[in-house]
């Protein structure tokens, strides 16, 4: 583990050891997890790194009203069509079995349409289209596999949220909180960690914050009780106030909460591992099931579910990658990439001169495949490149969004990454992985067994004999892929 890695992991279960965390509530919610995930966010950015998922604890990520003062026709007019957009909304829902929660970030091409590459294949391969709702909790594309099951989650909080506001100014707000010895917490934290201030977790903080969700709460929970559905799935709860709320009310209706693994769970991932310190059923802004790709990412969320009574924790594969393979079986693509997926992490640490070298000199072309939330354009990382020397013709940029997984790693030798989560859909498909970094090193430790998945450290001096070395090794071998059945969502 980089120590940077083994000291944020330190660093928060030090604190949890040392403070009553899992009796920390305000005005009903438990706010460790909040916390505790803001912090790690926090560490990370602080030590310069950033991990493999589909979320953050960043504040400008939460759906923000306009704080300008409005005269008063304009905002009577707002008020008016807002209210009558949130009612009509609810007046059009009807009962259906499964809520998902998604984003426009989890959507790739799938012909004419974008499809989201968690549940889609689920819904489409179990004809389930008429049985789901997708609540997209972002901007909404276009042209979408199931359009019809779309809500737009944003614009209806917006206009939630401006009625609400009307309303509070009208209702006096009693808080009762429990927060023995988070002011100490609070103490240590500001004294050990910088930027503290930046996160916003002052008792005032959370007060504030802990109302946010409770009116929050309310829209779910009369979305729930029209829907009246058996599971609420995310693909990853946390990093927005409104997931935390869809969550926190799912779990007070005795709704199923589920989280469906969308990357990397790893004993360094510390959303999804080393919780040492729950309440016996559990945070009620977390779910209580996580569904895993694979029985090595189940087991981080095993250790510690084990001490609570009701999480437990799934295998239900990657269904996407059955999807596409059984859709596309008639495809006979020749093996002739080097496939290299990024990370959020700056272009001088995904591109040193070494791996420029590997990629000049490489019999076959590269396939660089943009991060779904990349930082980057195209012209950013072909500039970096042209300054380490790289030929143009060695390498092809693709836009994740675009180009499904599936179908690139159908072509590939060999995958290539920092950290990835799609070292584990590679292995399913029975491609090799070389991991290039130090951090992935850890993240896989359990992974790593110089057959299908290696460790090849980037700034070596030798990357490229080895890289070499490797690639000769395994360019003629065919591997066998995983086949694992397309779970039925419902069943589970």
């Amino acid at each position: 583990m980089s120590q940077s890695q083994l000291l944020i992991k330190k660093k928060i279960l030090a604190l949890e050891s040392s403070f009553e965390v899992d009796q920390w509530i305000v005005n009903g919610i438990h706010i460790w997890p909040y916390v505790r995930i803001k912090l790690y966010f926090l560490l990370l950015r602080n030590s310069n790194l950033e991990p493999n998922t589909d979320n953050s604890a960043n504040d400008n990520r939460k759906n923000k009203i306009d704080k300008k003062w409005i005269d008063n026709l304009k905002l009577a007019l707002n008020l008016v069509t807002g209210l009558f957009r949130v009612e009509s909304f609810f007046l059009s829902l009807k009962k259906k079995k499964i809520v998902f929660f998604g984003a426009h970030f989890h959507r790739v091409k799938q012909g004419r349409f974008y499809f989201n590459r968690f549940f889609d294949a689920m819904v489409s391969h179990h004809q389930l289209e008429e049985k789901v709702y997708m609540m997209e909790y972002q901007k909404v594309y276009q042209h979408n596999y199931n359009q019809k099951a779309i809500i737009p989650l944003e614009r209806l909080l917006e206009d939630f949220k401006l009625v609400m506001k009307l309303k509070i100014q009208f209702q006096s707000q009693r808080n009762n909180y429990s927060l023995n010895d988070y002011q100490e917490f609070l103490s240590v934290v500001e004294d050990e960690i910088e930027n503290t201030k930046m996160l916003k977790i002052t008792i005032n903080d959370l007060l504030k914050w802990s109302t946010k969700i409770q009116n929050l709460v309310i829209f779910y929970k009369r979305f729930y009780l029209k829907v009246k559905p058996d599971k609420v799935v995310f693909s990853g709860y946390y990093g927005w106030d409104n997931l935390y709320a869809a969550v926190l009310a799912a779990n007070d209706l005795e709704i199923n909460t589920i989280d469906f693994q969308h990357g990397t769970q790893s004993n360094t991932h510390m959303v999804f591992s080393t919780w040492t310190k729950m309440p016996l059923e559990g945070f009620n802004i977390m779910p209580k099931q996580y569904w895993s790709w694979d029985e090595k990412s189940k087991v981080y969320i095993d250790y510690w579910a084990k001490n609570t009574s009701n999480i437990i924790a799934k295998v239900v594969g990657q269904p996407y990658l059955q999807y596409w393979k059984q859709k596309n079986s008639n495809l006979k693509p020749k093996n002739k990439l080097i496939l290299y997926t990024l990370n959020l992490m700056p272009l001088s640490e995904m591109f040193n001169k070494n791996l420029g070298e590997s990629i000049n000199d490489s019999e076959c072309s590269w396939a660089i495949r943009l991060h779904p939330r990349n930082e980057f354009s195209i012209d950013d990382i072909q500039l970096h490149l042209d300054n380490l020397g790289v030929d143009k013709s060695k390498y092809d940029i693709h836009d994740a969004k675009e180009v499904p997984l599936p179908e690139i790693m159908s072509k590939t030798v060999i995958h290539i990454t920092a950290f990835s989560g799609s070292v584990i859909e590679a292995k399913m498909m029975g491609v090799p992985s070389i991991i290039i970094s130090s951090i992935g090193k850890q993240i896989y430790k359990e992974y790593i067994d110089n057959n299908l998945i290696y460790f090849i450290d980037q700034s070596s001096s030798s990357f490229n004999s080895q890289f070499s070395h490797l690639y000769n090794q395994i360019k003629g071998v065919i591997y066998t892929p995983e086949n694992h059945n397309i779970v039925n969502p419902i069943l589970m």
